[in-house]
Formats: structure tokens, C-alpha cells, sequence
């Protein structure tokens, strides 16, 4: 025997698995058009251990011009374009930790 009550919170389940279900379609869809665009930049990041189509293409959207960085290997401390005589500003820290600690754990 179901109550309305019982019914109710099964619809309303049912409704969330449904748009559960589309949101997870939409992540995937947006994962294969990030991994093609970072593909076609040729950066080789997703070869990288841990580094998939989302950071990948957050570094790239981040760092843009390599020539930003003060000193390319000391990362992820960078200048601003266009303002090399100002101090240094924090860019994409998290995502360039991450690849570096991955890096450093897989050596």
C-alpha cells in the first residue's frame, strides 16, 4: 500500500535521476569538445599523468603566452600581458600544483 506522501518523493526521485542523467550527457559532451580543443592546440598536456581535458585546457586558457612567466620553470608565478614591469600576479596556481605534484609522484 502507497501514501501520497510515498508517491510523491518516487516522482520527485525519478525527476532528479532523469536530470542527473542529462547533466552527466552534458559533462561528457563538453569533456570530448575541451580534449578536442586542447588536441588541436598541440600541447601534449593530456599525456601528462593526471592531467585531463578540463585542466588541460584550464592551463592553456591560464598561461596563454609562455612568455608571460618570469622564468618558465619556476611556474606558476606569472606577469600580466602586457605589464612586465609590474610585480608578478598569481595565475592558474591550483591546476599548475596539481601537474607539478603529479609530476614529482610519478618520478
Amino acid at each position: 500500500m502507497t501514501t501520497a506522501s510515498t508517491q510523491i518523493r518516487h516522482h520527485l526521485a525519478c525527476e532528479l535521476v532523469t536530470e542527473i542523467a542529462v547533466l552527466d550527457n552534458k559533462l561528457k559532451e563538453s569533456e570530448k569538445q575541451l580534449r578536442k580543443a586542447v588536441l588541436a592546440t598541440g600541447s601534449g598536456l593530456l599525456s601528462l599523468y593526471g592531467i585531463g581535458p578540463v585542466t588541460a585546457a584550464r592551463l592553456l586558457a591560464d598561461v596563454t603566452d609562455i612568455a608571460r612567466f618570469l622564468n618558465p620553470c619556476v611556474a606558476p608565478v606569472c606577469v600580466p600581458p602586457g605589464s612586465y614591469d609590474e610585480a608578478p600576479s598569481p595565475c592558474c596556481q591550483l591546476p599548475m600544483c596539481v601537474a607539478a605534484f603529479v609530476a614529482m609522484s610519478r618520478a
